[in-house]
């Protein structure tokens, strides 16, 4: 809704609540959208190795770019690693490796997709977010600040994409 507010533009999100796994039936979904960019956020719901194994993830990845690149080849595509991954505030470890691991698997399938010729195609670092200690209730999920801190870099990046201005009056 942030995003909407500052760009006065419609943003549909169609993975809440842990459900964004890069599903066929939900890429499909997303391509019969008319949309400015597409944005392909799954690494939180993608970080479990023992459910989703690297082959799984990174053919999920690659399968979904090439599908929204063939039926929307002007549309940029933006692939988000998991933020999780930068931060050592979780009483678990185990997590903070599971995060680290899905964005590597993200950060190799953008750098495969780019070599082999997909264009427009972008990504949103897990430094790029920026979270920290204030950023989460338990190194997983977002503060109001942490929030807030996402909506920042997503604005940040999209406005690069588009080479567009920062509009300080909308935030």
């Amino acid at each position: 809704n942030v995003l909407g507010r500052r760009f006065d533009q419609p943003v549909v999100n169609l993975g809440f609540s842990g459900n964004g796994r890069l599903e066929a039936p939900l890429i499909d979904l997303i391509n019969e959208q008319d949309a400015s960019l597409f944005v392909l956020d799954c690494m939180p719901n993608l970080h479990d190795w023992e459910i989703y194994p690297k082959t799984e993830v990174a053919e999920r990845l690659r399968r979904s770019v090439i599908s929204l690149r063939e039926k929307h080849p002007l549309v940029p595509i933006l692939l988000v690693e998991h933020c999780g991954g930068t931060m050592n505030v979780s009483t678990d470890s185990s997590f903070i490796n599971r995060y680290r691991w899905a964005s590597d698997i993200l950060k190799e399938g953008y750098q495969s997709l780019v070599q082999t010729g997909v264009k427009k195609l972008f990504i949103l670092t897990a430094a790029e977010i920026g979270m920290n200690t204030e950023s989460t209730v338990d190194g997983t999920h977002p503060t109001d600040i942490g929030m807030q801190q996402y909506a920042d870099a997503y604005e940040k990046k999209i406005r690069t994409i588009f080479n567009t201005k920062t509009n300080t009056s909308t935030k």
